[in-house]
């Protein structure tokens, strides 16, 4: 009896990890960054410690698949995400939110550390996408920390914000957006 509850729970255990995974990147998925973030914020709630989000998005990536097919383009998303799990911390979790677009969440880190992470996996991307068939690919990125009264959804719209400024700024480039005093409840780009 004790056997099989154990594989139940492993197998329950294993498929609940599967529907958590992009099967492209192995990173977590959207589904699990919607946990996440809830745990995170939570946590910030609770605790009072820092958390900031990192959102990438690969910069002209349609253009790219068009000129080197998918397959390589399937290349890029794999590389940036070993480079993105390979600059962070083991209590960073990193997601494939969709597409083109990433999010890495960092518990207990600041805005100016985050951004630090950020340019960090920038310009490695920069260096690790080219290959002897296509050049380098780049990434625009827009980092932001919770904020009092944060929703997972408010700190990831705060993110895209920080990341379409940097898209509009030239791409290849990360952005920060700070928060503001609670009454205005408005957002200033650094």
């Amino acid at each position: 009896m004790q056997r099989e509850e154990a594989m139940v729970v492993r197998e329950r255990d294993r498929y609940r990890s599967l529907s958590e995974q992009d099967g492209l990147t192995g990173l977590f998925n959207r589904r699990a960054l919607d946990r996440q973030l809830e745990r995170s914020i939570a946590d910030v709630q609770k605790t009072g410690r820092p958390l900031s989000v990192i959102v990438l998005d690969a910069d002209h990536f349609k253009s790219y698949n068009d000129s080197y097919g998918h397959l390589a383009g399937d290349d890029i998303l794999r590389c940036l995400a070993r480079v993105m799990s390979n600059n962070v911390r083991r209590e960073d979790r990193c997601f494939r939110y969709g597409g083109e677009e990433f999010v890495v969440v960092l518990p207990g880190k600041t805005l100016e550390q985050a951004a630090s992470v950020a340019e960090r996996i920038r310009e490695v991307f920069r260096r690790h996408s080219a290959s002897s068939q296509r050049p380098a690919c780049t990434v625009s990125v827009g980092v932001a920390q919770c904020c009092e009264g944060d929703t997972p959804a408010s700190l990831l719209a705060r993110g895209d914000e920080a990341l379409y400024r940097a898209k509009d700024l030239g791409r290849d480039r990360v952005e920060r957006v700070t928060c503001v005093p609670a009454r205005n409840a408005t957002t200033v780009i650094d």
